[in-house]
C-alpha cells in the first residue's frame, strides 16, 4: 500500500516521510485522533519504510517498496520485529460473559523483554499498540519503563483514540502525532479512485463523516441501503416515543450502532460501547438534518441529504426547540458514554429525559 495512498492527514504523512529522510526517528510516537482515520494503517506502513530493503526516496518523498521480502512479511503479519499488540478480553468477561477488554502487564513484560534483544532480519523493531487506552494501570507503568530507557532501533508506536486516558508520563515521553478528520472532498475522490461511482462515493463520505475507514468500509461491502434505513428508523422510533419504550430504543440504538461498525473486525475493545457511541453520532446528523429542515436550510447544507424529503414528511408535529433539547440530550449521553458510563443505563436516561422535555414542550 504505502504511506502515499494513506487517505487525507498529508500533513502526518510528510511529518514521517521527513523524518526517514533524516533519520530522526523517535524512539516513541503516539499517533491519536477520532477511529476510522487510518492511524494504524499509518503506524504499520510507517514499519515497512523502517525496514524497507529497497526504500523509494525521491525528493520529498519516502515510501516503502512494497515488494521486498521486509514489507512482504509486515503486511502480512509474519514479521519477527513488528508486533501488533491489541487488547484482549478480560477474565471476567472470559469467565461470566461480561463486557470489557485490557492490555495487560504480561504484553508489556513481553514487549519489554523482547525489546532488549537484537533485531531478526530488520533494522529496527516495531512496536505497536493498539487501543492503548485499554493498557492497566500495570501495564501503562511497564511501558514506561521502556520508553525511559528506550532500547537502540526500537520504536514503540501507541495508537489511540482517546490519548487523555493515558496516564501523562506515557504521553510525555512520545512524539504526539495528531490524526483530524479528512474533508469530503478527499474522501470522494479516493472513493471514486477506488471504484465507486461518484454519487455512492457523496453518500459514503457523508455517512463516514470525515472517516476514511469507515467510508472505505461501507464502499467494500455495499451495505449502504440497510444501514440508511436503520438509521431512518431509528431516529423516527425516538422522535415519536414513549416513556416504556427507553429500554427498547437503547437495545436498538446498540444494534443500528453495530450495523454502522459492518464487519470492523478490528473493533475489539468494548463494542457495545462503540455501538452506542456510532448510533448517538447518525441520531445527531438526522436531528441536525431535522432541525434545519423546520428553519428553512436548502438540501446543500445537510448531512444526510438523500433522507431529507422523508425526514421532513414526518416531522409535522416536531418543534425546532425540541430538537435542540434532543441534541443536548444525545451530546450528554455521549459524553457519559466517552467517560466510561454504563451503556445501556445511559442510553435509557437520555430517552426517557427525551420523552419527558417533548411532552412539556408539546404545543
Amino acid at each position: 500500500m504505502g504511506l502515499q495512498r494513506i487517505i487525507g492527514n498529508r500533513y502526518v504523512i510528510a511529518l514521517l516521510m521527513r523524518a526517514f529522510a533524516r533519520q530522526h526517528i523517535a524512539h516513541a510516537y503516539l499517533f491519536t485522533g477520532p477511529s476510522h482515520l487510518g492511524k494504524r494503517t499509518t503506524a504499520l506502513e510507517w514499519a515497512k519504510l523502517l525496514n524497507c530493503e529497497r526504500p523509494i526516496t525521491e525528493q520529498d518523498l519516502c515510501d516503502a517498496c512494497d515488494e521486498c521480502a521486509s514489507c512482504y512479511h509486515i503486511a502480512q503479519g509474519t514479521s519477527l520485529d513488528v508486533q501488533l499488540i491489541r487488547p484482549v478480553p478480560t477474565e471476567r468477561a472470559l469467565t461470566d460473559g461480561g463486557r470489557g477488554y485490557s492490555i495487560r502487564i504480561d504484553d508489556m513484560r513481553q514487549l519489554r523483554t523482547d525489546a532488549q534483544l537484537a533485531t531478526r532480519h530488520s533494522r529496527w523493531k516495531v512496536y505497536i499498540v493498539d487501543d492503548a487506552e485499554h493498557m492497566t494501570d500495570e501495564a501503562a507503568n511497564c511501558v514506561l519503563k521502556t520508553l525511559e530507557e528506550p532500547p537502540l532501533n526500537v520504536v514503540i508506536i501507541l495508537v489511540t483514540a482517546n490519548y487523555r486516558a493515558l496516564p501523562r508520563t506515557v504521553v510525555s515521553r512520545c512524539q504526539v502525532v495528531r490524526f483530524r478528520l479528512v474533508p469530503s472532498s478527499e474522501l470522494i475522490h479516493a472513493l471514486c479512485e477506488r471504484g465507486a461511482s461518484h454519487a455512492d462515493a457523496q453518500i459514503y463520505a457523508c455517512m463516514a463523516r470525515g472517516r476514511p475507514g469507515l467510508a472505505l468500509l461501507l464502499a467494500r461491502t455495499n451495505a449502504l441501503d440497510t444501514a440508511v434505513q436503520r438509521v431512518q428508523e431509528l431516529f423516527e422510533q425516538v422522535l415519536h416515543a414513549d416513556v416504556i419504550d427507553a429500554p427498547r430504543l437503547a437495545e436498538c440504538a446498540v444494534q443500528v450502532g453495530e450495523h454502522l461498525c459492518i464487519s470492523d473486525e478490528n473493533a475489539v475493545a468494548e463494542p457495545d460501547r462503540k455501538h452506542a457511541l456510532r448510533a448517538i453520532e447518525a441520531l445527531l446528523n438526522c436531528v441536525r438534518d431535522a432541525w434545519a429542515i423546520k428553519v428553512g436550510v436548502r438540501n446543500g447544507m445537510l448531512n444526510y441529504s438523500w433522507i431529507a424529503e422523508r425526514l421532513s414528511e414526518r416531522m409535522n408535529q416536531v418543534m425546532p426547540e425540541q430538537l435542540l433539547h434532543l441534541i443536548d440530550l444525545l451530546n450528554d449521553a455521549r459524553t457519559a458514554l466517552l467517560a466510561n458510563a454504563n451503556v445501556q443505563l445511559t442510553l435509557e436516561v437520555a430517552f426517557m429525559r427525551w420523552v419527558k422535555l417533548r411532552q412539556q414542550l408539546q404545543p
